[in-house]
């Protein structure tokens, strides 16, 4: 734990005013004590524990060399293990947990610059009301907790929460509904609900998560999306391929074969031995044949279309050479009835490489949450008088077609719990400073099932709650907690032996040890009916997808992320509707060209960005961008592509039409073309150039320098290399 203690807000120095004109150096020291004074007073809530004077440094601790402590990012509330590096308990750098189930001593680039959010200034520091018809206004967490106390108590209360998984969290919402009856849960994530979870549960009958191994696999085939840029898993992806193509090459053998079929261009798919550029649906039928071949009970299906059975007969013939070896894993962008498939296929095959599990971010004390159409419809019928927002930012990316902004209005008491007063707390009646990640004391669990405590590497900057302590503050009715004895509270019982050590241990690991979820073996698959298709006359196929630097937008106000370019365009501070070379002819347009993108009704202007390797035939807008309250850096930047969004699912027949306007993209790479030349695969070996003439003298060699050395046979292009530097 990091004994990082805020300073004394309470020092009572004497401004000697009259000695501005001639300072002395007493006058000035006392300056600076003053200021440092306020500026802690102001950006620092006082703990609430004890504190008593560092008597020697802490244990290893070397001038210069930072400290680093255990905890975790969360990306869809998943936990990924980290080691937050500090100096003199400031946080400075994030590095990959070695022993983590999750990153496996890897990071992507959203975790190396959650650094730079964290020293956001842009962060909301105190808590603002909002009153009916008036701008916000400062306030405090008594007063809210006064306003809390105020509701009628008999008012059935409705929280909505994105994607998470830390039990204690589970526990205090769950204590927290169970005191006014009639209460709910919902939940909303920025590309809908997973689709995975939902053909599980068509597929055996229960919501499941598959745990992919990619180092049991001798074939991985990825199928509308890209597993290398899981949020859940990712990073445990990318770390179990890399790992066993080293084994596999120093053994002399041959590596796992990668196969993709995605629509646009994927950091799996660039390293794919055999990748084909299909619309969604065109994946789903090449899925639904392959099925037809391998699933002798299989019934229906799309019609089979003889320009995919090509695609589909090579990957039924490596199916079935690899046998158990095979391995399927799809994306967001496939129905959950095609999941289904995948699951049943998976299943069949009785591979090593996929086990079912328990989804970590289901929660048995809370059941299943409602949808966030549910809550807009609870909204209409006048059934919502409270609402707690816990995280996320519906208000933004909630697809247009819901109408959820207009109905948050409509709340008689709503509250938002976040990191900045965004486009959700904007319509709330309160906005409450969420802490950082690095702020908290928490839990979470990874993508295999296993608990991770969250320890802070720095007090609070700000008077900001994490969830835990929010929830725990309502259940009591006051404006503070001891979130680390809650914490402690909570898994008491799940120790054995001394737990003060147990406690220890698991904070100096990183992983509470023997908590991975079983593994469960589902029954035989049920085959699921086939997906009705998106595919309507002559419209694109839409598919939205978050943005690889942004993400769902919540990155928008951080520079690194805005500065970093993506992996296939190179673009970077924008967004832009991306087109495969045949269809942008077929349309008339370029790249740079804004269009008009219609779905339904709704419309956007946009710039179109040619893409090599895009499907044609369909369209990909990335969310993220548009933002009106992301804050100075974020806000006025790209386009919102939630006013197309569909209800459900992120794929939709789009039609473009030209404007005549024109946008240029900030580019790191303006050449991305071979022009018919082959890639140099061997170079010969240069001799050194001449030393050329300098005005500097010479230096010695000796000594540490700062070096980075990068495997190009494990590297995919991930850029998290970028943000590191």
């Amino acid at each position: 734990m990091n004994p990082n203690p805020a300073p004394n807000p309470g020092l009572d120095i004497a401004l000697p005013w009259p000695e501005l004109a001639r300072p002395t150096r007493r006058s000035v020291v006392q300056w600076l004590a003053a200021a440092a004074a306020l500026a802690a007073a102001g950006c620092t809530r006082p703990p609430t524990d004890r504190i008593y004077s560092i008597a020697r440094s802490p244990e290893f601790e070397v001038d210069g060399e930072p400290i680093y402590y255990a905890s975790a990012w969360l990306r869809a509330g998943h936990a990924h293990g980290v080691l937050v590096g500090t100096q003199q308990g400031r946080p400075i750098k994030v590095e990959g947990h070695p022993l983590h189930p999750a990153s496996r001593g890897g990071t992507d680039a959203q975790m190396q610059a959650a650094i730079l959010d964290l020293w956001d200034p842009d962060r909301s520091q105190a808590v603002q009301q909002r009153r009916t018809g008036g701008m916000p206004s400062a306030s405090t967490w008594q007063s809210f907790i006064e306003a809390w106390r105020a509701r009628p108590g008999d008012t059935p209360l409705h929280v909505l929460t994105p994607s998470f998984t830390s039990p204690s969290m589970a526990a205090g919402l769950a204590a927290l509904l169970a005191g006014a009856p009639g209460s709910r849960w919902y939940r909303h994530d920025a590309l809908g609900d997973d689709p995975s979870v939902a053909g599980a549960a068509l597929a055996f009958g229960q919501p499941l998560r598959a745990v992919h191994r990619f180092d049991r696999a001798s074939l991985i085939v990825a199928l509308g999306g890209d597993p290398f840029d899981d949020p859940r898993a990712g990073l445990r992806h990318a770390a179990d391929w890399a790992q066993a193509r080293a084994a596999a090459i120093d053994a002399e053998r041959l590596p796992a074969r990668l196969v993709a079929l995605e629509t646009t261009t994927s950091l799996f798919g660039t390293r794919a031995d055999e990748r084909w550029a299909l619309t969604p649906a065109a994946i789903e039928r090449v899925l639904w044949s392959v099925a037809a071949m391998t699933l002798p009970d299989l019934a229906g299906g799309p019609p089979p279309d003889e320009r995919l059975q090509p695609i589909a007969a090579r990957l039924s013939a490596l199916l079935a050479r690899h046998g158990t070896g095979a391995l399927l894993w799809a994306g967001t962008s496939l129905t959950p009835a095609s999941h289904a498939l995948v699951h049943a296929l998976n299943r069949h095959a009785v591979t090593p490489a996929v086990a079912w599990i328990t989804p970590p971010d289901h929660h048995d004390a809370l059941g299943d949450p409602g949808t966030l159409a549910d809550l807009v419809g609870a909204i209409g019928r006048q059934q919502v008088q409270t609402l707690l927002i816990i995280g996320g930012n519906p208000a933004y990316d909630a697809p247009a077609q819901i109408g959820y902004a207009a109905a948050l209005d409509r709340v008689p008491f709503s509250a938002h719990l976040s990191d900045r007063v965004d486009e959700t707390s904007r319509r709330c009646n309160w906005h409450l400073p969420c802490s950082h990640a690095f702020e908290q004391w928490g839990d979470a669990r990874a993508c295999d099932g296993s608990v991770t405590l969250l320890q802070p590497a720095i007090a609070p900057l700000y008077d900001s709650r994490s969830p835990f302590e929010l929830l725990a503050m309502l259940s009591g009715n006051v404006a503070a907690v001891d979130a680390l004895s809650l914490l402690r509270e909570c898994w008491r019982a799940q120790a054995s032996g001394d737990f003060d050590r147990w406690w220890r241990d698991s904070l100096r690991a990183g992983v509470v040890a023997d908590t991975a979820a079983q593994s469960v073996v589902p029954a035989t698959a049920r085959l699921p009916a086939a997906p009705s298709s998106t595919t309507t006359g002559d419209a694109l196929q839409g598919l939205f997808v978050l943005d690889a630097s942004v993400g769902d937008g919540s990155g928008a106000n951080n520079a690194w992320l805005q500065e970093l370019p993506r992996s296939d365009s190179h673009i970077t501070w924008d967004n832009a509707l991306q087109l495969g070379p045949v269809t942008a002819r077929a349309h008339g347009v370029a790249s740079g060209d804004v269009v008009r993108v219609q779905a339904g009704s709704a419309s956007i202007d946009v710039p179109v960005w040619v893409q090599p390797g895009h499907a044609e035939g369909a369209a990909t807008l990335p969310i993220g961008y548009g933002r009106s309250a992301a804050g100075r850096i974020g806000n006025g930047i790209g386009v919102d592509a939630a006013v197309l969004r569909p209800a459900t699912g992120c794929v939709t027949p789009l039609r473009i039409e030209r404007t005549g306007g024109r946008h240029d993209f900030a580019r790191t790479q303006i050449e991305t073309d071979q022009h018919g030349r082959g890639v140099a695969r061997v170079g010969a070996r240069q001799p050194p150039p001449p030393q050329l003439p300098t005005l500097y003298p010479p230096q010695p060699g000796e000594g540490r320098a700062w070096a980075m050395t990068i495997d190009l046979d494990a590297c995919i292009g991930c850029n998290a290399c970028t943000i590191a530097c």
